[in-house]
């Protein structure tokens, strides 16, 4: 090996062998304590003062609007798991558009009535052999 390659090489090592050392702790210094301070000097502490909090009485939970109300039981009329009873959905979610127009139920409320008659002509025409 070429005696340049040598001590090229004893060097990485050291270095490398240098690196890899554990370095020992700082040493750190024994911690130092305030030093004392006369009364006189202190300022006078108080207790703060402290109210008692005001106790609210519990309000009463929302009850949910009207319109919810009639959604709720249209999609339950329907998604019963005994009978579904299409019919009678479909009049409770007429009653939400006529009582309440401006809901914010109205378009799925629109949405399922047209589920309920396209559900109805299709069973029509199956019952007439015309699909």
């Amino acid at each position: 090996m070429n005696p340049r390659y040598r001590n090229l090489s004893a060097i990485l090592m050291a270095l490398l062998l240098a690196g890899c050392a554990v370095t020992p702790p700082p040493a750190t210094a024994p911690p130092v304590a305030p030093p004392p301070v006369a009364a006189e000097t202190l300022p006078s502490i108080q207790a703060p003062t402290v109210q008692a909090p005001t106790v609210q009485a519990p309000q009463p939970a929302a009850l949910p609007a009207a319109d919810l109300v009639l959604f709720d039981e249209g999609v339950s009329l329907l998604s019963s798991r005994e009978r579904s009873e299409p019919a009678r959905a479909r009049e409770v979610f007429t009653a939400l558009l006529t009582r309440h127009p401006q809901s914010r139920w109205r378009p799925a409320a629109e949405v399922y009535i047209q589920l309920i008659d396209a559900g109805e002509a299709l069973r029509e025409a199956s019952a007439k052999g015309s699909c």
